[in-house]
């Protein structure tokens, strides 16, 4: 069933090993380059987003100990909402895909031993902690690392640290439409947003749930939404 655009605000971490400092510490959303993407977190979010939905990232920044720690950072508009191997062929190895291609090989097994072997000393699986001894047991089975897409089986990249990286194929990978929207080299405090925005928009201490996890909140007011959306296409006349 179709439905209207709708618009939310989502936090993310950002101050990670990237030399931009603005950057997701793990790089997803990848806001740093053209289309940005969207593919690992999140898989609830991803599921309900449908295209032409406007996401606004705010960054929150790595070991910030001033008053302010979230900042507007980009507005990303939904263009496609496409499968993880599609993502694979069309992005390469950009660090937000959960797939890659496995090398040549007479069966799925050899396949896999070929491509644990050749990028074991940069293997990220398990939070970066790879159960070597058993990978070098040789006591698993290929599907444990693969999935199978359209007949063509996948495997689990090896810059990829997500134990639960399965479940994360569950919901799409998303393209930003390069056309609309875009990135902020200087994010903007959410405080001095805030100031400008209706009693509705999220203020930086609601950002954050009783969980103390920062749920996708929807913006709700439409002056609101033209404010996020003039804030990053004209940051020359932010405040």
């Amino acid at each position: 069933m179709s439905r209207s655009p709708v618009a939310y605000l989502l936090v993310y971490l950002a101050g990670g090993g990237s030399s931009d400092p603005w950057a997701d510490l793990g790089e997803d959303p990848d806001l740093e380059q053209v289309p940005m993407t969207w593919g690992i977190c999140r898989t609830n979010v991803r599921n309900w987003t449908r295209e032409a939905d406007d996401l606004f990232f705010i960054a929150k920044a790595h070991g910030n100990t001033g008053q302010e720690s979230y900042f507007l950072a980009a507005w990303f508009r939904v263009a496609e909402r496409i499968g993880h191997a599609q993502a694979r062929h069309r992005f390469g190895r950009r660090p937000n895909l959960i797939l890659d291609d496995l090398p040549p090989g007479p069966d799925l097994r050899s396949q896999v031993a070929t491509y644990i072997e050749r990028w074991n000393s940069e293997l990220q699986w398990n939070d970066g902690h790879p159960d070597r001894t058993w990978l070098a047991s040789g006591d698993w089975s290929p599907d444990d690392f693969t999935v199978s897409v359209e007949g063509k089986a996948y495997g689990h990249a090896h810059w990829d640290c997500h134990p639960n990286w399965r479940r994360r194929l569950e919901a799409p990978y998303f393209v930003a439409d390069p056309e609309v929207g875009g990135r902020l080299a200087q994010p903007i405090p959410w405080a001095l947003v805030t100031a400008q925005a209706s009693p509705a928009l999220t203020t930086s201490d609601r950002l954050t749930n009783r969980s103390h996890r920062h749920a996708a909140q929807r913006v709700r007011n439409a002056d609101d939404l033209a404010l996020l959306r003039h804030l990053i296409k004209d940051p020359v006349g932010a405040p």
